[in-house]
């Protein structure tokens, strides 16, 4: 008969295996469900990211926004302000104030 999952073996620092068992104890879970469900849950999210990732970078290719240069460029044209090398706004806080109410 074979069988419907794969055995693997991990290692982990001590503190870490004490803290998932900790969490095992507390939802009932075995070590195997609780492994299970953590590699689910970050697999999904890398998925997610990724995907995410994808899109963000097509949308800006797409934008002609191609390398960092580009991305300040466009920041300053969005933002109407020019940034310092510290990447602050070169328009202080009451500046920007007075901007608003205007």
């Amino acid at each position: 008969m074979a069988r419907s999952s794969v055995q693997m073996t991990v290692s982990l620092p001590p503190d870490l295996y004490r803290r998932a068992m900790a969490v095992a104890k507390v939802e009932f879970r075995s070590k195997s469900e609780l492994v299970r469900e953590a590699l689910r849950m970050y697999v999904g999210r890398k998925q997610r990211v990724d995907h995410a990732r994808k899109q963000l970078s097509e949308s800006l290719r797409h934008k002609g926004i191609n390398t960092l240069e580009d991305i300040e460029r466009y920041a300053d044209e969005a933002g109407g302000r020019r940034r310092t090398r510290s990447g602050r706004s070169s328009t202080s806080r009451s500046d920007r104030s007075q901007e608003r109410a205007s």
